[in-house]
This record gives structure tokens, sequence and C-alpha cells, in this order.
């Protein structure tokens, strides 16, 4: 009995409110968490988040302490709306739309030092007329990159072009501002049925090396305009003279915009605003592409280009009638997002509001657990 006792008194489990342990308190620990400063910082649901977008902040993702595994998004900036004008006598005029910065995303470890952030900012839309030889597309998007041992490069997105700018300058292939993260959409005239803007494989080598998808082509007419390639799904051809080519979707991400927009600080929540939070949905939707340009005859009635899912821009195009006649500048897209600009429609030369829309500055989001 003595012997059963004394060895009850040593070896009994003793319980610490984690785990039971034979005569130990603790167990082995894991590394400390994250201690991180960078760009907008929240916290909610066992995440920290830290976003960064161009022009609201200029700092980098620093570690000061712990370890861990964080998953990144980077997007570049996407590429601007080409411009409905296109400086001769004849009518309907449609740009398509600009392409979204590239998408990258993935997972890795990282442990105490400076990472530098780059955000691309967004490509212009096209507001300058062209005719004869003169191209006519809007500016391609800025890259945006993360660096990591192995840095991250979302290129940026490939631009809009003008009705004219290869038909008339007697271009078959298409124009290195077209192609990028995602290509832009095709504005070309009837016959050509020439390419569309195409999408790179991402500079920074690591697989896969997709980035976007490639743009829309024009309608057969050339009155309506291709939408540009979304981050996440193909830029649309235009379905009829009558409408523009949606902007391709966007691509999901795991940092939603309704349950982060409330936690932004100051100058993110005023610079971004609802139009962010909306753009990207719970499902964390970025890189949408612009929507092409339309402009057909009066006797129809005209509709817009869709902006992508995911912040890309509306193209122009209004429903004939007294002081319109289907003009309309292509809408901007959502400044963060890395979204397209829209193509800009003018009925005819003497319409002035046919410009492109600008392309979003892109963003690099990073989230690990709290």
């Amino acid at each position: 009995m003595g012997i059963f006792n004394e060895f009850n008194k040593k070896e009994k489990p003793l319980f610490t409110g984690l785990h039971f342990g034979f005569g130990s308190a603790g167990g082995p620990s894991g590394p400390p968490p994250i201690t991180a400063t960078g760009g907008a910082k929240m916290e909610t649901g066992g995440y920290v988040y830290h976003l960064f977008v161009n022009a609201l902040t200029s700092d980098n993702f620093v570690v000061s302490g712990g370890s861990g595994v964080i998953t990144y998004v980077v997007v570049g900036g996407g590429g601007g709306g080409g411009n409905g004008l296109t400086g001769n006598s004849s009518n309907h005029h449609a740009g398509s739309g600009g392409g979204a910065g590239g998408y990258r995303t993935g997972t890795t470890t990282i442990s105490a030092g400076t990472y530098p952030v780059t955000c691309g900012t967004g490509g212009a839309g096209n507001t300058t007329p062209t005719s004869g030889p003169t191209p006519g597309f809007g500016s391609k998007g800025n890259d945006s990159t993360f660096g990591l041992s192995s840095p991250v490069v979302g290129s940026g997105g490939g631009a809009g072009e003008n009705r004219s700018s290869r038909n008339n300058g007697g271009k078959a292939g298409v124009s290195p501002v077209m192609n990028g993260g995602s290509g832009g959409g095709s504005a070309s005239s009837p016959t050509s049925n020439k390419p569309v803007g195409l999408t790179n494989a991402s500079p920074d080598g690591i697989s896969p090396t997709v980035q976007g998808y490639n743009g829309g082509r024009q309608s057969g007419d050339g009155s309506a305009s291709g939408g540009g390639g979304g981050a996440g799904g193909l830029g649309q051809n235009a379905p009829a003279d009558t409408t523009g080519g949606p902007g391709g979707a966007g691509a999901p991400t795991v940092f939603p915009g309704p349950g982060l927009y409330p936690l932004l600080p100051s100058p993110f929540s005023n610079g971004l605003g609802n139009a962010w939070k909306n753009a990207l949905t719970a499902n964390g939707l970025v890189g949408g592409g612009g929507g092409g340009g339309t402009s057909g005859s009066e006797s129809n009635a005209q509709d817009s280009g869709h902006a992508g899912p995911g912040g890309g821009g509306a193209g122009g195009g209004n429903p004939p009638g007294p002081g319109n006649n289907g003009t309309g500048p292509g809408d901007d897209a959502v400044t963060g997002t890395g979204g397209g600009g829209g193509g800009g429609a003018a009925y005819s030369f003497s319409d002035n509001a046919g410009n492109g829309g600008d392309g979003a500055p892109g963003c690099i989001m990073i989230r690990y657990s709290a």
C-alpha cells in the first residue's frame, strides 16, 4: 500500500488550466506573435490587417518582433480608359476600358525586419482627340511591389484605346501600352478585328506567374468598344453596337470591405470612402476591368459598359436624347482597388465629353493571426 501511495504522489498528473502534464505546469511554447506597423492597421476576428494605398501612406511594413505566416495581396495600378473622340468628322466614337492592375497573392513566413512597400499609381484616361496616325491610348498603370526576400510584383494594367488608334494609324498589332497585369480592351473600327490587350506574366517569376486576363473586343461596326481585362476574368466583348463590353471581374481576397472599412483610421477612411467598401464587397474583390464605351445612331438606345466587379470604372454612353446623343465620359476606377478606367464615348466630334476614365491606384494588403 505504501509503495502504491508513493507512486501516486510522484506521478499524479497536474492540471495546469491548459493541459495535463507530468510534473510540469507547461509544455513547449511557440514563437511570439508578430508585432508590426505600417499602413492602416486594423484588428478583427482574430486577425491583424495592414492596408497600403499610394498617396495615403508612404511607410513600409515593419516587423519589430515575433515571426509567423502572413497572407499578402499585391495589386498594380489600373490602366486608363480610351477617349471616345477621334478627331475626324465621322460619327460614333467609343474608347475601350483599361485593364486592371496585376493581382498577386500568397502566404509566406516572416520575422523581424523592414519590408519595402510600393503601391503603383493608376494610369490616366485619355483626354486628347486624335486623328490620322496619332495614337489615342490611355496611360498604362504602374507596378506595385512588396519587398519580401523574393519581391512580389503586380504589374500595372494595360491601357484602353481610342477607336482611331490602330485603324487610322495603319497598325495591325497591339500597342505595348495595351498589355499589362490585365489587358486593355479593343476599340478598333469595323473591318480590323484587331487583337486585344493581353495579360503579361508577372516579372517576379513566382509560380504561377499569371496575374490577370485579356481585354475584350469592339462590336462589328466599332461604335461600341470592349471592356478591359480584370484580375479575375476576361474583359467582355461589346455584345452589340449599342452596348459597350463589360469589364472583367476582379479577384476575391481575404480582405472584406464592409468588415474593414469601419476600422480604417484617418486619412484612409476619408481617402477611400464608401466606394472602396462597396467595391470590395464581403468577398474582398480587387482589380475589376474598365467597361467599354458606346455611341451609336440616335435611333438606338445606348448603354455604357458596366464596370468589372472589384473597382473598375463604367464606360461612357447615355441613351440618345436632347443634349447627350450617346456621349459620356468613362468613369474613374475606385481608389485602392487597382481597377481599370472606363472608356469614353462621343456621338460626334463636336462632343467634348468623351474622355476616358482614370485607372485606380493599386494596393498591398497583409493579414496575420493576432
